[in-house]
């Protein structure tokens, strides 16, 4: 029998549609009930028919609990039949697979979502909530992800049940009809309508019509290599360095509030601080999420959420859309429109440096001499560079997704190459069972020879376009920081002692020169005058790097710059950056200096629009007094205390997090915001960032400080302190979690 043509299962769709509303494949959220799904949700003016399919890989023993409910809002409807299997008992399932439908009384035909539960069961319960029950039920022949036919593999058409994803954006729908043959389907997003004109065809296949052509789809991405335009949309100094504000929006497939996470984060490097900045990803309850963030050139950046951590590219001006499912076993993700061919090459080979089994290489290296263990580490990254080149001849690649992979390879695994002393130190660690947070070698170090660094002619040097890669700030830092950097380093505090021993000096000189050489014997940060470090880093790596490195040394020393900028937080004059010039022949690394200081100064001059902050003194008391005498001013107040600095991620996060929180309970005047921070926060640092937190600010003494991590033993930052009603309550460090925190500030009995 030939299978019914896509056209002719919309003619049924139709014609059944008249008579009781259909919902294929429903999205969900389920609690204990692995291995099921939902295949069909058939809603009559004398029943609920809810069709459900196992898919496990074997014979198993599956057990549907008697008395389940149907919950729709107030109501609780019992189940009234099930067919195939018995309820309360175990069936065998032969195979694994099983279709059954359960019987639930009716509901209202515009009922929008609906769950299923275990009546009077506290644990390992059967619940499967947030069954959507759309009003426009998507045919099943069209539901899913559709590509171009043209062998790119593009990502065109996403077809869901209660969102359409088309041109980079998500969709609502508005209504879905027959006309002649083509199927039209309304759209919505905000002020934005459309009218998606479809043609169904044979063989899977369906038809974008648009003003004067028609785009040919397949419902699922060929088998096969790419066709990929060589060096189309390449990478150029023009396009890379742009500034501006970056896009990133998308769908989670499957995704449910139930789930404990309604964000993600954007984690986004920056090469002319060294530093990173991170963006919150708010995700709305229909699954569909955005954020855009600035960004000073086109980079890759770490997207985090619960379920995913992948660096994707982003550019000035551009957007890009990205759609995850977790209905699956595994989590899959497809991106659409900009950069989405360079996306989607870079998410499919990421396994590629992920693959690494890192035990087994600690395991490996524990007893390798210098030579053996960079004749390895070179292995190794041949290995993952074949494994890219046979993937890209296999399945096609765009040039600029195929050269980022590349560079990402070579710098993760170079780093570990010129990291030997460290990573035998980690390797021993491993063996001997040795607490991670003892990070001081108890080894010997070894001095490595010149010749060992040959590894380098491998390695691009003085490319500015190298920046676009997520890895190359990884690599400048620890190149910048390496073992003969902060080696020679400590020699040059040691000779500076020295020479400054043997004449006369005065006693406190004396005393001072002592702690240096203390420091720089346990190898503590070691405070040099920038000339003297920019001196010795650049004579160690060009000792180190046969190759020319210009681009890459003018940006270190760029990082030295913008990071005492930061630490004041007052810009370079123009006269200043005019002298600078001289040192920073790069035109690129110029451009990011400068880029840096106008954002510094701008920053500066929206501070001072900024309200809701107040900058507070300490008193002068015992430092066991400071914290009483703080939320004194507070009486009869509920005060959120939040012990932070400017430099800790979490904390910054975290109050990224909260901060709609507080813009919620902004009119409560009996909530009170209060930021605790001590004096490893840079003062110029720490005022530039408070008018962008809205509420109390102190910045206590060392000693202050230390009773403060006495009395409420904060081991780490961010850590909170709840007082209500006099009452403190030591809460630590707590994930963030929006209605919990509001319910504590809010929940007058003092509990």
């Amino acid at each position: 029998m030939k299978k019914l043509t896509l056209f002719a299962c919309f003619i049924l769709f139709i014609f059944n549609a008249s008579a009781q509303r259909i919902i294929n494949n429903p999205a969900f959220f389920a609690n204990n009930a692995r291995g099921l799904s939902i295949s069909r949700v058939t809603i009559s003016d004398t029943a609920t028919l809810i069709s459900f399919k196992t898919d496990y890989q074997s014979d198993t023993w599956f057990r549907m609990p008697s008395g389940l409910y149907l919950v729709n809002g107030d109501q609780k409807l019992k189940i009234r039949a099930v067919d195939s299997i018995q309820l309360g008992k175990s069936t065998l399932i032969k195979g694994g697979k099983i279709v059954f439908t359960c019987n639930f009384p009716p509901v209202s035909i515009h009922t929008k979502k609906i769950d299923i539960a275990e009546p009077d069961c506290q644990q390992q319960c059967f619940n499967i909530w947030d069954i959507e029950l759309p009003e426009i039920s998507v045919p099943e022949a069209l539901a899913g992800d559709w590509f171009k036919t043209d062998g790119s593999k593009q990502w065109e058409l996403g077809v869901y049940n209660s969102k359409l994803a088309y041109n980079s954006r998500l969709w609502n729908y508005t209504f879905l009809k027959r006309q002649r043959k083509n199927i039209l389907i309304g759209l919505k997003d905000g002020n934005q309508r459309l009218t998606l004109t479809l043609e169904t065809g044979d063989n899977s296949r369906l038809y974008i019509i648009e003003k004067k052509s028609t785009v040919a789809l397949f419902n699922n991405a060929a088998a096969g290599k790419t066709k990929v335009a060589d060096n189309k949309n390449a990478f150029t100094l023009a396009n890379v360095y742009k500034t501006g504000m970056a896009e990133y929006v998308g769908y989670i497939k499957g995704y449910s509030p139930r789930m404990g996470f309604n964000t993600g984060q954007v984690f986004v490097n920056n090469a002319v601080t060294g530093g990173q900045e991170n963006y919150l990803i708010k995700i709305a309850d229909d699954g569909s999420f955005k954020a855009s963030f600035p960004v000073n050139y086109t980079k890759q950046c770490y997207v985090h959420f619960p379920f995913s951590y992948a660096a994707i590219c982003f550019e000035a001006g551009k957007k890009v859309f990205q759609k995850f499912d977790l209905t699956g076993s595994a989590v899959t993700a497809n991106f659409m429109g900009d950069n989405a061919a360079l996306n989607n090459d870079l998410y499919h080979t990421q396994f590629i440096l992920l693959g690494i089994d890192w035990i087994k290489v600690r395991k490996d290296v524990l007893d390798f001499t210098p030579a053996q263990y960079k004749a390895y580490y070179i292995n190794l990254r041949q290995e993952r560079l074949d494994i890219l080149n046979n993937y890209r001849l296999q399945n096609g690649m765009t040039t600029q997704a195929y050269n980022l992979a590349r560079l990402s390879i070579n710098y993760t695994l170079t780093q570990f190459l010129f990291k030997y002393n460290a990573e035998k130190w980690e390797a021993y660690r491993q063996a001997n069972n040795i607490d991670p947070q003892n990070r001081r070698s108890q080894l010997p170090p070894v001095k490595l020879e010149k010749t060992y660094y040959s590894f380098f002619k491998d390695v691009a040097f003085n490319d500015p376009l190298a920046i676009v890669s997520v890895d190359y700030t990884f690599f400048c830092d620890n190149l910048k920081n390496n073992e003969e950097v902060s080696a020679a380093q400590r020699q040059y505090i040691f000779d500076y002692v020295a020479r400054s021993k043997k004449s006369k000096i005065p006693e406190a000189d004396a005393a001072f020169l002592d702690v240096m050489l203390a420091d720089a014997k346990q190898d503590r940060i070691i405070q040099l005058k920038g000339d003297e470090q920019k001196m010795i880093r650049t004579n160690v790596l060009k000792g180190m790097i046969d190759a020319e490195m210009s681009f890459d040394l003018q940006l270190m020393d760029a990082q030295d710059t913008t990071s005492k900028i930061e630490a004041s937080f007052v810009p370079l004059s123009p006269v200043q950056l005019a002298a600078m010039r001289t040192h920073f022949t790069n035109p690129y690394v110029f451009s990011l200096l400068k880029g840096y200081n106008t954002n510094i100064a701008n920053k500066i001059e929206a501070n001072k629009k900024q309200t809701g902050y107040a900058k507070r003194e300490i008193p002068q008391l015992p430092a066991d007094s400071i914290f009483s005498s703080i939320i004194s001013k507070y009486k009869g107040k509920t005060i959120y205390v939040d012990f932070w600095a400017t430099w800790c991620g979490p904390c910054l996060q975290a109050i990224k997090e909260i901060a709609p929180l507080k813009d919620e309970l902004k009119d409560d005047k009996n909530i009170v915001f209060v930021y605790i921070t001590n004096q490893t926060s840079p003062v110029g640092t720490y005022n530039g960032m408070i008018p962008n937190i809205k509420g109390e600010h102190y910045r206590v003494s060392a000693d202050e400080w230390n009773q403060l991590t006495s009395q409420f033993q904060i081991n780490g930052i961010p850590h909170y302190v709840l007082v209500k009603n006099g009452v403190v309550n030591n809460l630590k460090y707590q994930p963030f979690d929006y209605n919990t925190i509001k319910n504590r500030l809010l929940d007058t009995t003092g509990n």
